[in-house]
């Protein structure tokens, strides 16, 4: 019988692109060695300071999302949650070994022994957050969606609720929680939300999907514009403008409730459509290595410190915004390039050692040593 190849929707994989682009956006403010408050321009200073600088709180929020939505329509097995978590190891330590010893070769100025370590376990180590607490869902994610199966839709609901109220509420409108989320945690919270909505709820319209997410948008741009960027508050005197960090970030800071209904609005809206695009779903098969290239330490500085700073940028005669915007752009580009060469040295050669080991470990380790019986090496999805 003939396999008929999945086509994948690219209206899902052109959100993806753009939940990276925003997160190179975000990085490019936050961790650049000039303030993004001090661009010359007013436009410019807008488009950078106030509209990108939250995104990248927002795009982790739709970037995981995305992948929490194709989680909910498989079924939950350990040893796809193991295999998943085995695949994204081997790209990172891609990644990591390659740009460490590359930095060591050609750019040692800021290469350290913690660095070098790090490099080596990036995992565990801590060296990219979102990979060491994505691999943590997953080593949790077939027994977090038998539970949720098991406990039905009165009490799922209920968890909802209470994750809102508690997340959402307390600490995600208040400027400082103390019920603050650890990241593997909030990827919890995500699937609860996301599960319920897909396992249980007619899907939403377009209208109430866009509502969503540009209230989302709204109360995290809003502060920022005003305490931010107008010039009547910028100008307040001390200690009233000490208070003007605080209260322009007080809805875009990781988890907020605004920032959770901008990211899953965005995912409501672009699951509402479907397209095939071989250029969209070629450009999206790279996101997640984007954001590996960009974050790994060493190249964080390069980039943001010494070469795309946005005093250099304001000395040419694009405006900082175009120049910005440009660079976003050229970078999630060349990250693309990179990874399309790394996916073919893993086609060739590593793709198929590697199936080969973890199903040697999986098979005569975990199964014949009984570690796992074969009954309990898939969790069903319905008990």
């Amino acid at each position: 019988m003939k396999h008929t190849p999945k086509i994948r929707n690219s209206s899902i994989e052109l959100l993806r692109i753009i939940s990276m682009l925003m997160v190179v956006a975000h990085h490019f403010v936050v961790h650049n060695i000039d303030n993004a408050w001090d661009i010359n321009g007013d436009g410019s200073r807008f488009v950078v300071a106030v509209l990108a600088a939250p995104l990248g709180k927002i795009s982790i929020v739709s970037f995981f999302a995305v992948t929490a939505w194709f989680l909910c329509e498989k079924k939950s097995s350990l040893r796809v949650s193991f295999q998943r978590a085995w695949k994204m190891e081997l790209e990172v330590l891609f990644y990591a070994w390659g740009m460490c010893i590359l930095f060591v070769i050609f750019d040692r100025r800021n290469v350290n022994v913690s660095t070098i370590l790090k490099s080596f376990l990036p995992v565990s180590t801590d060296l990219w957050w979102y990979v060491t607490s994505y691999i943590l869902f997953l080593l949790l994610f077939p027994f977090l969606n038998k539970g949720l199966y098991l406990i039905g839709k009165q009490y799922h609901l209920c968890l909802c609720l209470v994750t809102i109220a508690v997340w959402g509420g307390a600490q995600g409108v208040l400027p400082h929680g103390y019920m603050d989320l650890a990241n593997s945690v909030a990827f919890v919270w995500i699937y609860i939300l996301i599960s319920y909505y897909k396992w249980y709820m007619k899907a939403f319209s377009i209208g109430v999907s866009a509502w969503i997410a540009g209230a989302g948008f709204t109360l995290c741009l809003l502060p920022r514009f005003v305490f931010g960027y107008l010039p009547t508050v910028a100008d307040l005197p001390y200690p009233l403008n000490r208070v003007r960090s605080t209260a322009a970030d007080i809805f875009s800071t990781a988890w907020k409730l605004p920032v959770m209904m901008a990211g899953l609005g965005l995912v409501l809206v672009f699951t509402a459509f479907s397209f095939n695009n071989r250029v969209i779903n070629w450009l999206a098969k790279s996101a997640f290595s984007v954001y590996l290239i960009t974050e790994y330490p060493l190249m964080r500085v390069l980039l943001w410190k010494n070469t795309f700073t946005f005093s250099s940028l304001g000395n040419r005669s694009l405006p900082v915004a175009v120049s910005f915007i440009a660079i976003v752009f050229l970078i999630y580009f060349l990250c693309v390039l990179v990874d399309t060469l790394r996916r073919l040295i893993f086609k060739f050669m590593i793709d198929k050692p590697a199936d080969w080991l973890f199903k040697k470990v999986w098979d005569d380790f975990f199964l014949k040593m009984k570690i796992l019986g074969k009954s309990n090496d898939c969790i069903p999805d319905e008990g």
